[in-house]
């Protein structure tokens, strides 16, 4: 499980300079910062053009390194305009002021001017500052930046959830008479996943096996046709436990910057096994019978993963067909599943 870091924190910086009160040369930006604390570095002040004289280059720090692809190196690389690179993990960006990567020596804080460009690898996530707020004028400049580290977790080819669900029932007699029964009901599960690896950030396909076991129970009533032109009618109750199995398919989509979180679309296709209780409240008394069950399931999963807590949710609504007794039983239920 590779673990990703985002810096917490706020800095607020002030920084004054008002006209002929302080000279040009007093004012001079330090292009890059060897920051060995983790205090959050203060965006560097702009230089002012003094009189026409040769500038002397900036300095490079000694991990920097000959241009060359960001494919050579894992991790994320920084090009200065001098032509070279910086290779390490780039914890913070803000366009226009600074950026700071953390390279194998230490840890630097290089000027905007300085860098041509960076580039971040697919699998890091990277606190980018904005002001806040603030006012700008001729010499003084007042402004707020916050910035955050949150370690991301990729998720593991396994998982447990619980869920809990409720749908209604529609069911037909399969033998003698024709009776209609119509009702609903809830289950409580829990849910097993096992796989391939899960995608990254980046989003993509899984390919797993799932387990499934289930209690629940349902009302409803039964229609019967009386022999005279009208119906009679009667309570049912059913108690079921089931196991399932299956494969399970999901896709996801990239990482939300915002909230962290991943969102997919999935397919569980499998069998269902259990044994129900029926028991039917007639005028004539009560009838009770303890039956199999058995019957396909189809599952339309959402699922959804939070890259910072690890945490798992998703809604679902799945269908089974479920011969039991003398009846035959069509279920939809829709729930929500968590970790």
């Amino acid at each position: 499980m590779s673990q990703r870091l985002r810096r917490a924190g706020l800095t607020a910086w002030l920084a004054v300079g008002l006209g002929a009160g302080l000279p040009h040369e007093a004012r001079a930006q330090v292009p890059i910062i060897d920051s060995s604390s983790d205090a959050p570095p203060a965006p560097p002040v702009a230089a002012a053009p003094t009189q026409a004289s040769p500038s002397p280059s900036p300095a490079v720090p000694a991990d920097a390194s000959p241009s060359q692809s960001p494919s050579a190196n894992s991790g994320d690389t920084v090009f200065l305009r001098d032509g070279s690179t910086i290779h390490g993990h780039v914890l913070k960006q803000s366009p226009g002021s600074f950026v700071v990567i953390r390279s194998a020596a230490r840890e630097l804080t290089i000027a905007w001017d300085q860098v041509q460009r960076v580039a971040v690898a697919s699998d890091t996530f990277v606190e980018k500052n904005k002001q806040a707020g603030g006012i700008e004028g001729n010499g003084i400049g007042v402004g707020l930046s916050t910035e955050r580290v949150v370690q991301l977790h990729d998720p593991t080819d396994h998982f447990w959830e619980f869920a809990i669900d409720g749908g209604v029932l529609y069911g037909t007699s399969t033998k003698g008479s024709s009776v209609s029964i119509y009702g609903g009901g809830a289950d409580l599960n829990v849910q097993y996943r096992v796989g391939g690896q899960m995608p990254g950030t980046g989003g993509g396909s899984w390919n797993a096996f799932g387990f499934d076991l289930s209690g629940g129970i349902f009302g409803a009533a039964t229609v019967e046709p009386d022999g005279f032109g009208g119906s009679t009618g009667s309570g049912l109750l059913l108690v079921s436990g089931t196991v399932s199995a299956g494969y399970q398919f999901m896709t996801f989509g990239k990482m939300s910057d915002e909230d962290l979180k991943q969102h997919g679309f999935g397919l569980f296709l499998g069998g269902k096994v259990g044994v129900a209780n029926t028991q039917v409240f007639a005028q004539a008394g009560t009838i009770s019978s303890t039956d199999p069950q058995y019957g396909p399931e189809v599952q339309l999963t959402f699922p959804e993963y939070n890259f910072g807590t690890t945490q798992r949710a998703a809604f679902y609504i799945s269908g089974f067909l479920l011969p039991t007794g003398d009846f035959l039983f069509f279920n939809i239920q829709f729930g929500g599943s968590f970790n």
